[in-house]
């Protein structure tokens, strides 16, 4: 494997992983929002 494939699925699984996990708060934001209400 290069150098640039290796930095290129780095690259990948971060925005991946940074999609993921904001995906997962909002959910959780709103689950907190419908239990207050």
């Amino acid at each position: 494997m290069t150098a640039s494939k290796f930095f290129k699925l780095i690259s990948d699984f971060a925005l991946e992983y940074h999609t993921t996990r904001a995906q997962i708060l909002q959910q959780r934001e709103r689950q907190e929002r419908r239990q207050r209400e």
